[in-house]
């Protein structure tokens, strides 16, 4: 049976920065509910040896701990989300494009031209700096694809995306997904198929306006 070809490509680079971010709030819940955990058992003793004082003031903002852990938690599950939610799609009507909670749709109108680049050539190396290496590093192989805009959205994307998410000039976007050439297909048949139906939407006419229409041209004549 053919693998069934995707619609919906994910975002390499914000599931990039949610692997990278997502460790430290995770951590500061794991200790969290380790400290709390310690509070505990001093506080009905069970444990012994350990340093009492400091146990004792803790378990007063037991809550405050509490609090930590929950929102490091909420945080965990929040760049989770992003991270695997983000995505590009090439739908009928529109480019469904989401690279945080909320997805935006971007009209087919605007696009100007769809190109296929290289991550590395995008971006180059030795222009990187060593944090923005570390994030791209493993991309810089991969073919992207290149939405050149010919305008934006009302949508404030330039500040609400990351920068990786647009071309190096910032006049366009760059999708880096695992199959490139299929997101360039797919938006393509779509931005064709979509211009096919406005056409024949342009030359169809009610059938009472064309009655009308040949009464006028009747009477002129």
């Amino acid at each position: 049976m053919a693998k069934k070809q995707t619609r919906r490509h994910r975002l390499l680079v914000p599931y990039r920065v949610g692997q990278r971010w997502r460790a430290m709030p995770l951590l500061t819940a794991l200790l969290g509910v380790l400290l709390y955990a310690l509070m505990w058992l001093h506080r009905y003793g069970l444990i012994e040896g350990m340093n009492g004082p400091l146990l004792d003031y803790l378990w007063t903002v037991r809550q405050l701990i509490l609090a930590l852990i929950g929102f490091s938690l909420l945080l965990y599950v929040l760049i989770m989300l992003i991270a695997r939610g983000s995505y590009v799609e090439a739908r009928p009507g529109a480019l469904r494009v989401k690279a945080g909670l909320i997805p935006l749709n971007i009209s087919y109108s605007r696009i100007g031209a769809i190109k296929l680049g290289q991550v590395g050539a995008q971006f180059p190396a030795d222009r990187l700096s060593n944090r923005d290496y570390a994030l791209l590093e493993p991309l810089l192989p991969l073919a992207c694809t290149v939405v050149e805009l010919t305008s934006w959205p009302k949508e404030p994307v330039r500040k609400l995306w990351h920068k990786f998410l647009f071309t190096p000039g910032g006049d366009g976007l760059l999708f880096i997904v695992e199959d490139a050439m299929l997101l360039n297909q797919q938006i393509d048949a779509a931005r064709t198929a979509l211009l096919a139906a406005s056409r024949r939407h342009a030359r169809y006419q009610d059938p009472i306006e064309r009655a009308i229409e040949m009464q006028r041209r009747a009477g002129r004549g």
